[in-house]
């Protein structure tokens, strides 16, 4: 069986990100330390992950949203290394808040398993989350941006791309400064 997504950290941002990719007739498996929420995306028409390492064996796309570096990191390349678990055809993509360093990092260690990775921190609240208005700031190769355009259509009302990972958290953070962010020369419109 295949899933769509699995979605990682349902706090929330992800948890009203997820309910709406369910919403949108995607597949998606859930999990969180809490575990009434994945009752709650469970409502919304997630299906039932039960195991992590299972759900990542069988999923396209795989959504991280955790509080920072440290998290994403252990998850997918530390103890629990989900990269390793995945299928070759496998995206992940990070939309937590992690620095420059860490998504370079990650996306070496993406390469080494032969899966891709995608830098994607968002801005928008969770109010933008709910109403899948976010806007995300994408750091990934062209394969990798190809792979899940068609997958932020349906949650996202704006977004940029570079091939640079690590250069999302800066125009992230750029945004935050007013940046605008059409004048950067090496990113291009999402959707």
């Amino acid at each position: 069986m295949t899933i769509d997504v699995v979605f990682v950290g349902l706090g929330n941002m992800g948890l009203p990100m997820a309910k709406n990719l369910a919403r949108a007739g995607l597949s998606v498996a859930g999990f969180d330390l809490q575990t009434d929420r994945v009752g709650e995306l469970a409502q919304c028409g997630g299906v039932d992950g039960r195991s992590l390492d299972e759900a990542v064996a069988h999923a396209r796309f795989v959504i991280t949203m955790l509080p920072g570096s440290k998290q994403v990191s252990a998850l997918l390349d530390g103890d629990h290394a989900l990269f390793s678990k995945a299928r070759t055809s496998t995206v992940f993509i990070d939309c937590s808040t992690i620095s420059a360093v860490h998504a370079r990092q990650l996306g070496q260690a993406a390469k080494r398993y032969g899966v891709e990775f995608v830098d994607a921190p968002v801005s928008g609240g969770a109010h933008g989350a709910a109403a899948a208005t976010l806007t995300f700031m994408a750091g990934a190769s062209a394969s990798a941006f190809e792979a899940v355009k068609p997958l932020f259509s349906k949650t996202v009302a704006n977004g940029v791309s570079s091939s640079t990972l690590g250069f999302a958290d800066y125009l992230r953070c750029r945004g935050k400064s007013r940046f605008e962010l059409r004048s950067v020369p090496s990113a291009q419109p999402l959707i």
